[in-house]
């Protein structure tokens, strides 16, 4: 199953959570408020989310961009 590919590192997030699976990145993606959704960087770490869903992407660069990606108050996936 896509979705259950591991993300190469996992992320570990301020709360104590996880993303260890590209749904556990989706899931987060989409818990989101649309504005921050809609931010380049946000938009960039779903598109790479999608193609790793489908093969075309490694996990390792979801985990890359998802740590870097940024909410409006700058801060990062892990800060959220």
């Amino acid at each position: 199953m896509p979705w259950a590919r591991r993300l190469k590192p996992p992320i570990t997030l301020n709360d104590g959570r996880t993303l260890v699976t590209l749904k556990d990145a989706a899931d987060l993606l989409l818990s989101l408020p649309p504005g921050h959704q809609a931010r380049p960087p946000w938009l960039y770490a779903a598109q790479l989310l999608k193609d790793a869903a489908e093969g075309k992407q490694g996990a390792r660069a979801v985990a890359r961009q998802f740590a870097a990606s940024r909410d409006d108050g700058g801060q990062t996936v892990a800060q959220c």
